[in-house]
């Protein structure tokens, strides 16, 4: 049997640089927070991902398991215009596993002993077929980051009680009704799921939207 599900994220952003990260995630900052935070945002393809094995006589520091993933970078939204970089996985159920042909958002911080970037636990790093309501704002920049931005995706998901969730589609074209108490607004979800609405006074919002029956 699958249950379906209705999945809603929403988020205000300010212009707040505080990040808060860690292995176990209660939630990931916010985009404007992650962007602040990062050394370099930018848009890569995995073209090779390999493991690597820690030196069997090496120092401490020179000992690194793991993945180390070779990224062509296709655009860049902060950070030093480069055609390519070097990433570094470990091992944890914390680290992301890289495969070859994979594209992803990232956002980077670099290390300068090992030469090589990482991501942060936790972050908004993510696939780019994930990463729609992020990429609206990064390429709205530098705009976006002028204003309070509310944003969120509407998603339908199946539960299946042997393989779990999965997506079955983003929700587009849904009326999202968003309310402080006083006064009401209204957005609508794009071809992705994501809605967004710019320069609301800060506060608290109630978000109603208003899901198609099944």
């Amino acid at each position: 049997m699958k249950i379906s599900l209705i999945a809603l994220s929403f988020a205000l952003l300010l212009i707040t640089p505080d990040v808060a990260n860690g292995c176990t995630c209660s939630g990931s900052d916010t985009i404007c927070g992650a962007y602040a935070s990062a050394d370099a945002v930018f848009i890569g393809f995995v073209q090779k991902a390999e493991q690597r094995e820690p030196k069997k006589n090496g120092e401490q520091s020179e000992i690194f398991s793991g993945q180390i993933a070779h990224v062509q970078v296709e655009r860049v939204f902060k950070g030093k215009e480069i055609s390519e970089a070097v990433f570094h996985a470990g091992l944890s159920s914390c680290d992301p596993i890289y495969k070859e042909g994979q594209r992803w958002l990232f956002y980077a911080y670099y290390d300068k002993k090992s030469q090589a970037w990482r991501i942060h636990a936790c972050d908004r790093s993510t696939l780019i077929e994930k990463a729609a309501d992020d990429l609206l704002y990064l390429q709205a920049l530098p705009d976006s980051a002028q204003k309070t931005r509310l944003s969120g995706a509407i998603k339908h998901y199946e539960y299946d009680p042997v393989k779990g969730s999965s997506l079955v589609e983003n929700l587009s074209g849904v009326r999202v009704k968003v309310s402080d108490g006083q006064k009401t607004y209204e957005v609508y979800t794009d071809a992705n799921g994501v809605y967004e609405i710019y320069g609301l006074p800060p506060g608290r919002y109630d978000i109603q939207p208003e899901i198609p029956p099944a």
